[in-house]
């Protein structure tokens, strides 16, 4: 009969390796999972914006009977008769809000989603603003002819917080502090939106 003798030594050093290696398939599975969670969150995000799409298409596009159907949009446009801005010259914005009424809600007051068209000098902008059926922001995007900025850039949204952003198809879902600070801006400006939106009802 053979025996075989472990050290002690031997013994914890094995059960570290077995410790070590299951804290690492752990890790693993839990960022996988979490991985999967913010891929799920930003599929539903993409449906929700190919179904709004889809309606604002009718309401753009439509038939009469399309056009009168259950989506409004009210026009705000800035400099419209196309004066000279000073310091500028070329300057005009077109605000573009997209609404529904809530079934319970005789008044108009759900967003679906806001568009913003710039045109400055020599350059021009354009945003998206989407949002659920809770009225919560889901989606940024963003299209730039600034050298200064991505040329385009999304922000995922989930309860207020962005948790993903892509610049020029670069994805990033751990947010740097820069990224923190443009999405604040980019809910600050939503809530701004939202108020001129609300003052075009009154």
């Amino acid at each position: 009969m053979i025996r075989y003798q472990v050290s002690m030594k031997e013994f914890m050093r094995a059960g570290t390796g077995i410790v070590s290696a299951l804290f690492f398939v752990t890790f693993l599975t839990t960022a996988a999972l979490a991985q999967q969670s913010l891929d799920d969150k930003v599929d539903r995000i993409r449906k929700i914006y190919a179904e709004t799409g889809a309606k604002i298409e009718k309401v753009d596009r439509g038939s009469e009977d399309d056009r009168k159907g259950g989506i409004a949009v009210n026009e705000l446009v800035v400099n419209a008769a196309g004066k000279s801005w000073p310091a500028v010259g070329t300057y005009k914005v077109v605000h573009r809000f997209y609404y529904e009424n809530d079934e319970e809600n005789p008044y108009p007051s759900r967003l679906l989603k806001v568009s913003i068209a710039t045109e400055s000098a020599a350059r021009r902008y354009f945003e998206e603003y989407v949002f659920d059926r809770s009225g919560a922001l889901i989606f940024f995007f963003e299209r730039s002819e600034d050298d200064s900025k991505p040329s385009e850039r999304r922000i995922y949204f989930d309860s207020g917080k962005a948790f993903r952003i892509i610049d020029d198809g670069k994805t990033r879902d751990r947010l740097t502090e820069e990224d923190g600070i443009i999405a604040n801006d980019v809910m600050a400006t939503e809530n701004k939106l939202r108020g001129i939106f609300e003052a075009t009802l009154d």
